[in-house]
């Protein structure tokens, strides 16, 4: 007897099929990419808040160990070293290469700083610390203190010495509210200047300095910060007019 092989022809996709599928793939995915990245927004501001924090518990750990004080701006700014992180780092590792000084959001370029305007900060720079988008309050914290401490008048025409509010450590009792006094906020280098500025959402920080410095709201219309105790928050955009007065404690210690 004679066996027969039975074929199985097997069918494969038509072209309209095939279209069909991708089509369905390409639909979900513009569908859940905003979902995506605003996933991933949230979790660079996790991060960010948690760097902070970690920050804020040096910082009491060094007013603690330091007399009450806290540490300046810059402590030796002829050599240009000694800024307010290093003061902080030895509390929490290798200061220089350590990512808790660096907002997640925020791009890493190799080489040394270039200005253009856009946030980035700059781990191999000889002045890496300059470039950290985590700033400095300095009204709060070294000019207005420095003003009230009497200091003398170096300059000998009654004007602000740069030097001498930089290198200011103010006590910590000065602050009337330190639970809402500004300490360190996210913004566009190491130190926020300028109270009444609010960096764009690109990053982008006009005139194109590292010295000149704002509030960055860049975790979804939000900025993280630390407070003068150590706890952390957020500031939203925009700011409100109270917010941005002189007088209210995120920027006046008395």
């Amino acid at each position: 007897m004679c066996k027969t092989k039975n074929t199985v022809k097997h069918k494969g996709f038509t072209l309209i099929e095939l279209l069909v599928v991708i089509s369905i793939i390409a639909l979900l995915l513009a569908i859940l990419m905003p979902s995506l990245q605003k996933v991933k927004r949230q979790a660079q501001s996790v991060v960010c808040s948690s760097n902070l924090k970690q920050v804020g518990l040096a910082s009491v750990m060094y007013v603690m160990e330091n007399n009450n004080m806290l540490p300046p701006l810059v402590g030796n700014p002829s050599a240009n070293e000694d800024y307010w992180i290093t003061y902080f780092g030895s509390y929490i590792g290798d200061k220089k290469n350590n990512e808790i000084f660096r907002c997640p959001n925020i791009k890493m370029a190799s080489g040394n700083w270039v200005s253009t305007g856009q946030i980035i900060y700059y781990p191999n720079d000889p002045f890496w610390y300059r470039t950290l988008a985590y700033g400095w309050n300095a009204k709060a914290l070294s000019v207005d203190p420095w003003n009230d401490a009497g200091s003398p008048d170096v300059n000998g025409d009654g004007s602000i010495n740069n030097i001498d509010w930089y290198m200011y450590s103010a006590k910590y009792s000065k602050f009337k509210h330190p639970a809402r006094t500004m300490m360190v906020v996210d913004g566009s280098g190491f130190i926020i200047a300028k109270m009444w500025g609010q960096v764009d959402a690109d990053g982008y920080n006009p005139p194109d300095s590292i010295y000149w410095n704002n509030l960055h709201f860049r975790h979804d219309g939000r900025c993280n910060l630390i407070y003068v105790d150590g706890s952390v928050g957020f500031l939203k955009s925009l700011l409100t007019a109270e917010q941005l007065d002189n007088n209210h404690p995120l920027w006046n210690y008395r």
